[in-house]
C-alpha cells in the first residue's frame, strides 16, 4: 500500500538510519520532508534521553540543494577546517 500525499499537505518521512556504525555522530534516524510547494529538506535525528521525559529524539533538517555532501568530504571543507589523516 502506498501512501499518497494529498494537495497542501506537508510529507515527513522518518528512517532508521542502517549506516550508523560507520561514524560514531551519526544519526540514529535519517529524515525527508517535502513541503506543497516541492521543495524538500533532509536531515537527521538523534536518540537522547532525559530523566524528565525519557527518551526522546532531536535533530535537524536542511534544504536539500540537489547536492546533498557531507562535511568531511575534502571538496566541502570549510575554509577554517584542517583534514588530519591517520
Amino acid at each position: 500500500m502506498t501512501y499518497e500525499v494529498k494537495d497542501g499537505e506537508m510529507s515527513v518521512m522518518v528512517f532508521v538510519n542502517t549506516h550508523k556504525d560507520k561514524h560514531p555522530k551519526a544519526p540514529s534516524h535519517n529524515v525527508v520532508i517535502k513541503l506543497p510547494d516541492g521543495s524538500e529538506f533532509k536531515g537527521g535525528l538523534w536518540t537522547y534521553t532525559s530523566e524528565k521525559a525519557g527518551k526522546f529524539l532531536s535533530g535537524s533538517v536542511r534544504k536539500d540543494d540537489g547536492e546533498w555532501k557531507t562535511r568531511n568530504r575534502e571538496s566541502n571543507r570549510e575554509p577554517n577546517e584542517i583534514a588530519i589523516d591517520f
